[in-house]
């Protein structure tokens, strides 16, 4: 999926877990799904991590060991409990965690698919180009109901 896709997704999911509170569990939710791209330099996380970045797609590739629920898992936990520390809600700390599984879980419904329990899983890969019409308009649904979710 897009970068824009997974970041509204995000969004909706982190709103929904902070309900006293969906502006910022949007926020959460939508840095935290973007965070297992950081393996890619033109990603929006990789591009402002590019070292790191450039450093993780030589040596895994993209799509590999942040695209795992052992990275995806404790990056948006660990982005909840920054946003904890910074005053927001407790409940950023579940969008942050909710934000980074949504990730996996829109990138396997990509043709290419992730592995989340790498090593010991199985690749899941759905129907879905990354980058195409369905890609867009699932981007356009999540960015509509974010708009919805955060200004009730």
């Amino acid at each position: 999926m897009r970068g824009f896709t997974h970041m509204a997704a995000g969004a909706v999911i982190g709103a929904a877990a902070v309900p006293a509170c969906p502006m910022a569990g949007a926020a959460v939710g939508a840095m935290a799904a973007l965070l297992p791209d950081v393996d890619h330099p033109g990603s929006a996380v990789g591009r402002r991590l590019r070292p790191l970045a450039v450093l993780l797609e030589e040596i895994w590739g993209h799509r590999s060991l942040t695209h795992t629920l052992w990275f995806a898992l404790p990056a948006g936990l660990a982005l909840g409990l920054l946003a904890l520390w910074l005053g927001l809600p407790a409940g950023c700390v579940l969008a942050g965690a909710a934000g980074g599984l949504s990730h996996l879980a829109l990138d396997a419904l990509t043709r290419s698919g992730v592995e989340p329990f790498a090593p010991w899983g199985p690749r899941l890969r759905g129907p879905i180009l990354t980058g195409g019409a369905l890609d867009a308009l699932l981007g356009a649904a999540a960015a509509g109901l974010a708009v919805l979710t955060v200004g009730r």
